[in-house]
């Protein structure tokens, strides 16, 4: 038996992600596409879905009078923290964003593929 080396949960040794926090796990075969491409289409959602987070974290706290800061900065937070980490986003939180903090934010997350 193997680690995870991202969070540490015991793996079987022939696993391909790990079960504690959806990792690939290192030296698993990879069926991806060649990365340049990938990287590049998906930096470009990534990027777009983060400044219409930053514009709707901004307005809501101006419309709210700072209250909606409660909800929006740590939701803006979240998704750089797992963009950066290569953390996966779920639907669940894709949505949340779409219903409050920004639409386009919201859609620009579904259409990164990752």
């Amino acid at each position: 038996m193997k680690f995870c080396s991202k969070c540490g949960t015991q793996i079987e040794d022939d696993a391909i992600i790990c079960l504690g926090c959806g990792r690939m796990v290192d030296g698993a075969p990879s069926t991806a596409q060649p990365a340049d491409s990938v990287a590049q289409s998906r930096s470009g959602f990534v990027t777009a879905a983060k400044v219409f987070l930053i514009i709707g974290t901004i307005l809501m706290a101006i419309m709210t009078f700072g209250i909606g800061l409660a909800w929006c900065l740590p939701m803006t937070l979240s998704y750089f923290r797992r963009t950066k980490d290569g953390t996966p986003v779920s639907v669940g939180f894709k949505v949340c964003v779409c219903l409050f903090v920004s639409m386009l934010g919201g859609i620009f997350m579904f259409c990164d593929n990752k």
